[in-house]
């Protein structure tokens, strides 16, 4: 099996989750990092960093619960009391949270969703603020100095996710989750916030998972860096409980890691990946390559695979199959630029562009204005490989290295060791500028691989 990207996390994120979730009637939920490459599908990214001014409410009414009948509303206030017990529990760090004080949250809850359904504007949305308004107005009203002082730590607690820093889910959304992608960004994210927002996203995907359902869509959620979640143990039983009841759903789940240690001991998430039907390992090193006898049987072949240094080489199990797996990418492949994760190439590829745009503006400024704007706009056209006269500049600028290097018998090649894919690479366009030109490219690349002027590679 042989596919063409670079980057082993990107590649099946674009290729089988994208590509799987934009079928007609699918939905996705994508939960990672990667910002550039949510938006370059289409969809949308919310980076959710302290003070972002992005708003999800996780108390919102979905338009079909607020038309339905009173049944179908009460297991929906059921379900966000249940939530507002567990998130309240997630923010009060150092405090034993009992019975008590789930039940003055979910009398707190359950109040603003009867005032909310007994009324009339569908707009004017339960929140978190709402929430913690009831539970204020409750401290302040309460005798008993008992209740008074369990109302008084809940208050305290939930202030930071209302009034504090951590506002994001306050307030009436401005964020559309219905979109076919969505991601969600957690990296700046303190370490003392990251247990109620994980509740949080995770209960919201869930809620867009089965709503999802019952329009007959299936959902993916992918979670980017899932080496990171799984070092809380909190965020290891979401991502655990998100694989048990999504896959009931509809729903497709797929975790990407940097390497599997924490993941590997964790017993509950280890069992997972061992009855995971489709798995793609990349080179994990010899530690990581150790451990994955614990999920996954190979042969010696197969563990030499993943100790291989070569970029996106590794293994595809699929059920009791093993393939070994070559994902590399052709930097001449126009999505390179879009799924390249070498910081350095991609730094020196800018500073050569702002090279070349600064030489054809010394010598184009040598020109009158007249010449100067005629040329530099054909400069430009070439760059930009749009016009079939460009296109077809571009196959000549492709073609003349290469018959100077046949005609002296290989030597830059033969000098430098160069293989038949990174030639073939280069002239992967050369047939769309022409196509006698990039016929007889490939003929002359081929009869220098037998010549051995070209490496088989």
């Amino acid at each position: 099996i042989r596919m063409y990207f670079p980057n082993a996390k990107i590649v099946f994120a674009l290729t089988t989750s994208v590509k799987e979730s934009w079928r007609p009637g699918k939905s996705m939920l994508y939960n990672n990092e990667i910002e550039e490459y949510v938006r370059i599908f289409g969809g949308q990214y919310f980076d959710f960093t302290p003070q972002c001014q992005n708003y999800l409410n996780p108390f919102e009414v979905p338009q079909m619960v607020w038309e339905s009948d009173g049944i179908v509303q009460n297991r929906f206030i059921a379900k966000k009391c249940d939530f507002g017990g567990r998130f309240v529990a997630a923010c009060m760090k150092g405090i034993t949270v009992t019975q008590i004080y789930l039940d003055f949250v979910e009398e707190a809850t359950r109040t603003v969703y009867e005032e909310y359904f007994a009324g009339k504007d569908f707009n004017d949305q339960p929140t978190l603020m709402k929430i913690w308004e009831k539970l204020h107005k409750e401290q302040e009203s309460v005798t008993l100095e008992k209740e008074k002082n369990i109302l008084l730590d809940i208050v305290k607690s939930l202030k930071s996710y209302t009034t504090g820093v951590y506002d994001m889910f306050a307030h009436p959304s401005n964020m559309d989750i219905s979109n076919r992608l969505v991601g969600f960004g957690l990296k700046n994210i303190p370490e003392n916030a990251r247990e109620p927002i994980m509740l949080t996203l995770m209960h919201s995907i869930q809620m867009r998972v089965e709503f999802n359902q019952q329009d007959w869509k299936a959902s993916v959620l992918m979670v980017d860096e899932s080496q990171v979640l799984c070092k809380d143990d909190f965020a290891a039983s979401e991502l655990l409980y998100a694989v048990e009841t999504y896959r009931k759903c509809g729903g497709i789940i797929t975790f990407l890691f940097q390497n599997l240690k924490h993941a590997l001991e964790n017993p509950r998430l280890r069992d997972m990946l061992s009855n995971c039907s489709c798995k793609i390992f990349f080179d994990q090193g010899g530690v990581d390559a150790e451990a994955l006898a614990k999920i996954q049987e190979l042969s010696q072949e197969e563990y030499l695979a993943l100790n291989e240094s070569q970029p996106g080489y590794g293994l595809l199990v699929w059920d009791t199959q093993v393939y070994l797996l070559d994902a590399v990418i052709d930097s001449e492949n126009e999505l390179f630029p879009y799924i390249d994760t070498n910081f350095h190439e991609k730094a020196k590829a800018k500073n050569e562009k702002e090279r070349e745009e600064k030489a054809a503006e010394r010598i184009f400024g040598m020109l009158p204005e007249d010449q100067k704007a005629e040329l530099k706009s054909l400069f430009e056209e070439f760059e930009a490989y749009e016009t079939p006269e460009a296109k077809f500049a571009r196959a000549m600028d492709n073609f003349q290295p290469l018959l100077l290097n046949d005609s002296n018998d290989g030597g830059d090649w033969k000098e430098h060791g160069v293989c038949r894919s990174q030639i073939m690479g280069r002239h992967k366009k050369t047939r769309l500028g022409s196509e006698e030109i990039g016929q007889y490219s490939e003929e002359l690349i081929m009869e220098n691989v037998k010549k051995g002027n070209i490496k088989d590679e």
